[in-house]
């Protein structure tokens, strides 16, 4: 038997239905889980059951589908009446607050008022539509007012007079498939929504049959990144072709930024802490935008862009881009200030495969993968004058291809080396090599104690799994998700900036989970079916913002009473 619902009586007690699980076997129980003492009840097919959890309907007897009445009488259901139906039932539920019993056959829907003793109202479909087979609460639901009936089927609605029981009138809701509605009084109005595959919402006026529509916002192409700002409650996306600006309040999409309408591309992109500033590579071009006035401060050709660094309080940029000339490719590096986007200075480097680079949590140095004398490199700049202080090449660091560098917290002469095995700790001051870790992705705690390890072996069968790293000795000291053969993939992993939780997303499981590093306890698994491109964590952790591939951006709110202040290992 496999569990098809459970429903909580209170934080103990809940009901659980059980089904056989195959299609040609409809047969049911009802049982509860904590009091064993309440008999449990057979069924078959369909059943809905009243707020209070004691009162049942259901079909008992597999021969026919008459409905009956249980009632809880202490530990036993006690068979109260029945309802004759001589069709096959897709759903039954209770409408009008319990005092109509709606039953869901093939060509219509059977009402039946359970406090007088009336012919059962007969409901029918126009001729050549049938109900949908799919035994589904939102699909199958037909919704009563006062004198109107309706039902919500594929693209159209039917409207039934209740008087009569004929049918009034059917409208062209969507033009995609419906799949959901529900009814809703207000303000002596008979109001239905409905939502549809087509990315709209409609809100039905029956007294006026007409409806008034709100769209469901996404962008045309996925994203490729989230900026999330410090402070506001705009969040950016960055697609092929614009930056879009999202109300996480509303989900609604403000304004797409762009300084072609038609054509663009956008390579990289980044938004300065208090969202008032947009950089942009945009067709090979560098633009600068006043998010305020929504103005184009500065447009320059500016091809090949790497890499964008906001740095001195988001009053210069640092841009790295590359220039090829035979077979010979350098990065050039130039710092501008913000919002005039006036040159400071302009470098350049040899290299071999141009890679971003990345500053030191002092934003004193700035450490790129450098090329010289056929030998890979990392060359360390001065932040401010741009200067090249020396080149290091750290012993057994750069044989694997790296695939980022990143600042390491509480070390302000350091930085992290990451590649597909392994992540090193480099110290770039004293230019020695501190400590290696196997598995390591970069993620630290602000006191450099912790890291969170992605245990991935780049091997067949390929195995994944999520670790907590103690930085002092290398080893895992708390392991969240065990290794298994998950196959490969490219996992994101990542603590949140409040350094309470952890979060792991993995295409092979399409799914979010979320753990507490007090414990190690997983505290959300949230499940993504269109799979996601990217994760950003707002600065104070309470909001979850994820870019799906349909172009929806979701965003998953109260992240931070799930993680209270974790009692962190000492040193």
């Amino acid at each position: 038997m496999h569990i098809l619902e459970v429903s909580f009586v209170s934080e103990s007690d809940s009901y659980v239905v059980w089904w056989t699980g195959s299609e040609s076997d409809p047969r049911m129980r009802l049982t509860c889980r904590r009091d064993q003492s309440i008999s449990s009840l057979g069924f078959h097919s369909v059943y809905c059951m009243s707020v209070d959890m004691r009162t049942l309907y259901c079909c008992d007897d597999l021969e026919n589908y008459n409905i009956n009445q249980f009632i809880l009488d202490g530990n036993d259901w006690k068979h109260i009446k029945y309802f004759s139906c001589e069709d096959e039932l897709i759903m039954i539920s209770l409408e009008k607050e319990e005092t109509v019993l709606t039953a869901a056959f093939n060509s219509g829907f059977i009402l039946f008022n359970l406090f007088k003793e009336t012919d059962p109202l007969i409901l029918r479909f126009p001729k050549g539509v049938n109900n949908l087979r799919i035994r589904n609460q939102f699909a199958s639901r037909c919704a009563l007012f006062e004198n109107l009936a309706v039902c919500a089927l594929r693209r159209d609605i039917y409207i039934w007079n209740l008087d009569t029981g004929l049918l009034e009138n059917v409208l062209s809701a969507h033009v995609g498939r419906i799949l959901g509605m529900f009814p809703l009084h207000q303000a002596e109005k008979d109001l239905v929504i409905t939502f549809s595959g087509d990315r709209t919402i409609k809100v039905w006026d029956l007294e006026l049959r007409n409806e008034e529509t709100h769209e469901l916002h996404s962008q045309d192409l996925a994203s490729r990144i989230i900026h999330v700002p410090d402070t506001g409650t705009n969040v950016f996306t960055e697609t092929r072709n614009c930056v879009c600006i999202w109300d996480s309040k509303t989900g609604r999409i403000l304004r797409k930024i762009s300084e072609s309408p038609l054509g663009a591309v956008i390579t990289q992109s980044v938004i300065s802490r208090n969202g008032d500033l947009l950089v942009t590579s945009e067709s090979s071009c560098l633009c600068i935008w006043n998010l305020k006035t929504y103005k184009l401060l500065l447009k320059e050709f500016l091809p090949d862009i790497i890499q964008f660094i906001l740095w001195d309080l988001d009053r210069k940029l640092i841009i790295l881009s590359q220039e090829s000339a035979g077979s010979l490719t350098r990065i050039i590096i130039q710092c501008r200030t913000l919002p005039k986007g006036s040159s400071v200075y302009k470098t350049s480097v040899g290299a071999l495969k141009p890679k971003p680079g990345s500053l030191t949590c002092s934003e004193l140095w700035l450490v790129v993968l450098g090329y010289e004398n056929q030998l890979q490199n990392i060359s360390v700049f001065h932040t401010a004058t741009g200067d090249c202080l020396y080149t290091l090449n750290p012993k057994g660091l750069l044989t694997k291809d790296v695939l980022r560098l990143v600042p390491v917290q509480s070390k302000p002469y350091s930085i992290g080396i990451i590649n597909s095995e392994k992540g090193a700790i480099l110290d770039i001051k004293n230019r020695r090599n501190n400590k290696t870790y196997p598995g390591w992705n970069g993620s630290t705690t602000s006191d450099g104690k912790i890291g969170v390890r992605k245990i991935i072996i780049f091997n067949a069968p390929c195995r994944g799994g999520l670790g907590l790293l103690d930085m002092k000795t290398g080893n895992i000291f708390r392991t969240l998700i065990e290794r298994k053969n998950d196959g490969l993939h490219q996992v994101l992993s990542f603590l949140d900036p409040t350094e309470n939780i952890a979060i792991y997303y993995s295409p092979a499981l399409l799914s979010i989970q979320i753990f507490r590093l007090s414990d190690g306890l997983r505290i959300a698994n949230y499940s993504e079916p269109r799979g996601i491109d990217c994760l950003s964590v707002s600065k104070d952790g309470q909001s979850l913002f994820y870019s799906s591939k349909d172009g929806k951006l979701v965003r998953k709110t109260n992240l931070a009473h799930l993680s209270p202040n974790p009692d962190l290992p000492n040193d």
